[in-house]
């Protein structure tokens, strides 16, 4: 009789585990039940500070076996199947995904939905904390009026001429935007446009190619005399200014066939080889895989191993020669990066959208950070402002042509 007894405990509880590991499939822990034979210290059914049993004192909350949380089922579960922190129809892969009918689809992006109080498109953002309500009136602050208020109109934190928005809007006029920009105000010991800094302490100023009055650290010279010459905290090649300038040549750079294969990081970014993107994504390098043609875009497999598989790959979904992306990609022609209309709905409008900008099959939205594009007479990166009157532009610490 006790074998049968001891026999019957096994067998409940083996049937008790099944049932614990079913209903947990992303995410470990215990489902709110003391099945582990332990003393509940509080003598209820929730988790204690151990919740797994094993002593170890942690709550078993790890993210384990992740699984896609794109379909109806796993929408709707109620569960964090990819670890991501988002649950259901709050997950962009959710909200944002036509195959996926659960979830509410409807639009955020008008003055009275954005100032409802709800969350009307079901994406976990309510009104101006929604990308989407960024463009209507409700959420924003770029007039002399709501610049003034002492209101904080677009609930980004800041309120009225301390907001970006108005204090470097040329259109705003109430928070004295003078620039910051040349030889006498960077050397006034003024903080003429009222950001916080003066003079060579200023951006606009120590990374300006028109102001002379502030320590560079911008040619071969400087690059490599183990100084920090423009006082920013990093030395030589650590510095951009010296390893992003294209005009200084001895910083150390990682975009050949060579040099993405000696199992070094020769550019100091912290990534070795294929995994640094100075190689994966250069067109130039041949040894690092690739995932970047139909025919690649279309087999099923992570041929470039960065987790994501054909037209989930941005070298697909961006890619010049690649066509079979087409229909996924809802932003991803010259046509709908012009239309005004955030197509695929994740908040961003046209040249503002990386699927734009970033695409290869896209020719609008190009940077406008060189001579050659501070001075053709066109809004090259779609932003709204043309050659000088663009922050790419001046202040730059390569562009000279908008030298006042």
């Amino acid at each position: 009789m006790k074998k049968y007894f001891i026999l019957v405990l096994i067998i409940l509880s083996m049937s008790s585990l099944v049932i614990y590991n079913s209903s947990c499939q992303a995410r470990g822990g215990d489902s709110d039940t003391d099945i582990d034979g332990d003393t509940d210290i509080d003598g209820d059914t929730d988790s204690d500070s151990d919740t797994d049993g094993d002593s170890d004192g942690d709550s078993d909350n790890e993210c384990i076996n992740p699984v896609d949380e794109n379909t109806d089922e796993t929408c709707s579960d109620g569960i964090d199947n990819d670890c991501d922190g988002y649950i259901d129809c709050q997950d962009y892969s959710c909200s944002m995904n036509p195959a996926v009918t659960v979830c509410q689809k409807g639009d955020e992006n008008t003055d009275q939905l954005c100032s409802n109080g709800q969350d009307d498109d079901g994406d976990g953002f309510i009104d101006c904390d929604d990308w989407d309500c960024s463009d209507t009136e409700p959420c924003r602050e770029d007039t002399d009026e709501e610049c003034s208020d002492g209101i904080d109109n677009d609930g980004d934190g800041f309120i009225d001429c301390d907001d970006f928005s108005c204090s470097r809007n040329p259109e705003v006029t109430v928070c004295g935007n003078e620039r910051e920009d040349n030889d006498s105000t960077c050397s006034d010991g003024i903080d003429n446009d009222n950001d916080g800094y003066i003079d060579c302490e200023d951006r606009g100023c120590s990374a300006n190619a028109c102001v002379t009055v502030c320590p560079k650290e911008d040619n071969d010279t400087l690059c490599s005399d183990g100084e920090d010459n423009d006082g920013d905290g990093f030395i030589d090649c650590e510095d951009w200014d010296c390893s992003k300038n294209p005009n200084v040549t001895i910083c150390p750079h990682e975009n050949s066939d060579e040099l993405c294969s000696n199992g070094i990081d020769d550019d100091g970014d912290g990534f070795i080889d294929c995994e640094d993107w100075d190689c994966s994504k250069n067109p130039n390098v041949t040894i690092c895989p690739h995932e970047n043609s139909d025919e690649l875009c279309s087999n099923g497999i992570d041929d470039d191993n960065n987790g994501h598989i054909d037209c989930e790959d941005w070298g697909c979904l961006w890619g010049a020669n690649v066509t079979v992306c087409n229909e996924v990609c809802q932003e991803c022609t010259d046509e709908k990066c012009q239309d005004g209309i955030d197509n695929d709905g994740d908040g961003y409008i046209d040249c503002e959208d990386w699927d734009c900008i970033r695409n290869e099959r896209v020719h609008l939205c190009k940077p406008e950070n060189t001579n050659e594009a501070c001075s053709d007479g066109i809004d090259n990166d779609g932003d709204g402002y043309i050659d000088c009157d663009d922050w790419d532009c001046f202040p730059s610490p390569v562009v000279t042509v908008c030298c006042r």
